[in-house]
């Protein structure tokens, strides 16, 4: 929680339409050591996949300093994560689906509980079914449910080498404690 009322008086602000951006710094001396850890880890991965907050603290450090994230955990399913087929290898998207498809289907035909987001997720793939004639859902549209338990960076692009020194420099700053900052600009104004 912020100290003092300051997250009422910053929301007060940051909702004015006037607001053009707000620069959040972050100390990273007062995290655990294995918060700096988890968060490192996800940077040098491009993978969130930790708690809800830490994943939303994370994309937002990853988005000031011009680093993309290949997939995101879905808020209230901790057991995966949601990946976008422009973040898989082209030559290996078909084999991660088929094993992502493979293991829900046992799943489900084992008995074993699916969980909500893999029911939403197997609800789409069955309506985009040959023959089917609509689709229900559409958050999966060109993203693939991949469980924690499938060796994921098997089938990811390899980063670029600039993009692999811009995550050393940010998890270096993270590790030794430095202070880091957040910038928020709001999404298009209406006019």
């Amino acid at each position: 929680m912020a100290h003092g009322g300051v997250a009422s008086y910053s929301h007060r602000t940051a909702t004015d339409p006037a607001m053009v951006q707000i620069s959040v710094s972050l100390d990273t001396s007062i995290w655990t050591k294995r918060k700096r850890k988890i968060v490192t880890r996800c940077i040098t991965s491009g993978i969130l996949d930790a708690g809800a907050r830490t994943i939303d603290v994370i994309a937002d450090i990853m988005a000031t300093y011009g680093i993309g994230y290949r997939a995101t955990g879905v808020h209230g399913d901790r057991q995966s994560v949601v990946v976008p087929h422009s973040s898989v290898d082209p030559d290996r998207l078909t084999d991660l689906l088929a094993v992502v498809m493979a293991r829900l289907k046992i799943k489900r035909a084992t008995g074993s509980a699916l969980n909500y987001s893999e029911r939403n997720y197997l609800d789409e793939a069955d309506c985009g079914a040959e023959g089917a004639t609509e689709r229900r859902f559409l958050y999966f549209e060109d993203q693939v449910l991949v469980h924690k338990s499938v060796p994921l960076m098997d089938f990811m692009s390899p980063d670029y080498p600039h993009v692999v020194e811009e995550k050393a420099a940010l998890c270096a700053l993270i590790t030794n404690g430095e202070i880091i900052s957040c910038n928020y600009q709001p999404h298009e104004r209406e006019t």
